[in-house]
């Protein structure tokens, strides 16, 4: 039987609901969503991965697929129900050649978008690198510093310049094969973001997927015991996956275990606030022009964004 091909893709932005968004259209049953969350095929296909030491962690992709028969084999588990086959995948907003190789693979594709205010979303991102105990070499105060790794890393201060990113998109797809969304709607109205996604695959929108739980929250941890136990990189999660991939993957798909899982580790987790001022100088010196481009492109009003 042939291997069906995705048709859809969400391609960002990191720490603005992708993962949310991934657990929630994978319980839809006319969806399909590879086992791989991000893959990275489309921006990194064709090339070798670095190997040896990354102390910047410039190449933070070792999990990624490069060659397409390993990409394809993502949908071996497709079924005839499903009607929507797509991936979940942050890389695809910034890559300089995720766009152009997504339209040569599937023309029609649907493209979905959400986008957080970038300056909350690079906080998030360095809270989420804080919890990994993967935090940049450079402090946080050294964000406006353009030779710093904040500038050099792509899933930092550039992820933000949506303007820039999503225009490549614009060039290449029809308006209405994408979607953007925004975080602030899925925080407030996730039946009603999902419904808007579920209308843009065509597919059932009355179907509720299950909703209360807060996937891959940013923080401190409290505990590194608890963190051992259940954290991201858990040494259970990993034996457990090194010895018996197939069971692990059967937990990993199980609503109950997701939620009890997720509950326990975002109680070990503590927010602490950014600097006072710094992200509204972030805004107001780096993302502001790329923001106004931005509502003239989508035609939405970002004013919150600047305020």
């Amino acid at each position: 039987m042939e291997i069906k091909r995705p048709n859809f893709f969400v391609i960002g932005a990191g720490k603005s609901g992708t993962t949310t968004l991934y657990h929630s259209l994978s319980q839809h049953p006319q969806v399909y969503l590879t086992p791989t969350k991000e893959t990275n095929y489309f921006a990194l296909k064709g090339r070798k991965l670095p190997k040896g030491p990354d102390p910047d962690q410039k190449f933070h992709f070792p999990g990624s697929i490069t060659d397409k028969a390993h990409y394809l084999a993502q949908f071996q588990g497709c079924q005839q129900q499903h009607l929507a086959i797509g991936e979940v995948c942050p890389m695809y907003l910034y890559s300089d050649v995720a766009a152009k190789n997504i339209k040569e693979f599937n023309p029609q594709a649907k493209i979905i978008a959400i986008l957080r205010q970038p300056s909350q979303r690079l906080y998030s991102r360095y809270m989420h690198l804080v919890r990994e105990r993967r935090e940049p070499k450079d402090s946080l105060l050294q964000i406006f510093d353009e030779k710093s790794i904040w500038w050099e890393r792509k899933d930092l201060i550039p992820e933000g310049f949506y303007h820039m990113h999503l225009s490549s998109y614009f060039k290449l797809f029809d308006n209405d094969q994408i979607l953007v969304l925004l975080y602030d709607d899925l925080v407030y109205d996730k039946e009603g973001t999902l419904q808007s996604i579920f209308r843009h695959l065509e597919i059932d929108e009355e179907f509720r997927p299950t909703l209360d739980i807060v996937f891959n929250k940013s923080g401190k941890i409290n505990s590194r015991f608890v963190d051992w136990w259940i954290g991201q990189n858990s040494v259970p999660k990993q034996i457990i996956q090194s010895l018996a991939p197939a069971l692990f993957n059967h937990l990993k798909r199980t609503q109950t275990m997701k939620k009890w899982v997720t509950h326990f580790r975002n109680r070990n987790l503590k927010s602490n606030p950014a600097p006072s001022g710094l992200l509204r100088k972030l805004t107001d010196s780096v993302y502001k022009q790329d923001i106004l481009r931005l509502e003239g492109l989508l035609q939405k009003d970002l004013s919150p964004w600047l305020t």
